[in-house]
């Protein structure tokens, strides 16, 4: 039995939503403007350029704000992949169907925008990358400094969270945390480690341990409890 649920699909040879290994980064734009998406419901496009400025209405003040540094020397390749996927805008729009409160049982769309920057520490110890929501907006922050882990799969992982984020606000219990987790380590595992099945499935379950350890420690939650045995913080 796999402690986590079965992440991947049944199948534990092959990922099961990345059909032709279309791009199974997620970030690559085709002609219709659109991020492969493996639940098909989030439609991404170019955002309006956005300056450092601009940045300040992201920027909740909350104790997770980092300091941006757009000079840095360390950033300069996540200044220059972040500008490549979003043709200099340094923004993204996301569209997502969300439930219509007017129409029972019918969804509308909802539309919501992402900004990113480079920071050397994003501002909290031990973090790689930093999604922080503004309402349906959400602003991403990419650390560049001693950072093993690929730009790509940072990214990855923190689109997840914008799209979820749009789609129902930020996550407020351990089941939604552990939810959300899994399907934004989904992605960024998947960069990590695109041949190894098991340490795919080592590296959801440790992100997910780590990443809602404020959500559920002490709480009666039998996935995490499960986890937490197998996969210990450290």
């Amino acid at each position: 039995h796999d402690p986590i649920m079965y992440p991947d699909g049944a199948n534990t040879y092959a990922s099961y939503f990345s059909p032709h290994n279309t791009d199974s980064f997620g970030l690559a734009l085709g002609n219709d403007m659109t991020f492969w998406d493996p639940k098909g419901d989030s439609t991404w496009d170019y955002g309006t350029p956005t300056t450092i400025d601009d940045l300040t209405e992201f920027m909740p003040s909350t104790s997770r704000t980092p300091t941006v540094d757009d000079k840095c020397d360390e950033c300069k390749a996540c200044r220059e992949r972040i500008s490549d996927i979003t043709s200099g805008t340094r923004s993204l729009t996301v569209t997502v169907s969300v439930p219509d409160p007017k129409r029972k049982g019918k969804s509308k769309q909802k539309t919501c925008r992402t900004a990113f920057t480079c920071s050397p520490t994003c501002g909290m110890e031990g973090v790689v990358g930093l999604a922080t929501p503004s309402g349906g907006d959400t602003w991403i922050c990419v650390r560049c400094q001693n950072n093993d882990i690929p730009i790509e799969a940072i990214i990855s992982h923190e689109l997840q969270h914008a799209a979820d984020n749009c789609k129902t606000g930020p996550s407020q219990t351990c089941g939604d945390c552990i939810t959300r987790e899994r399907a934004a380590y989904g992605r960024s595992c998947e960069i990590m480690h695109p041949n190894d099945a098991m340490a795919k499935s080592d590296c959801i379950s440790r992100g997910i341990v780590g990443s809602c350890q404020s959500r559920c420690e002490g709480k009666d939650n039998v996935e995490y409890n499960s986890l937490i045995i197998y996969f210990p913080l450290e």
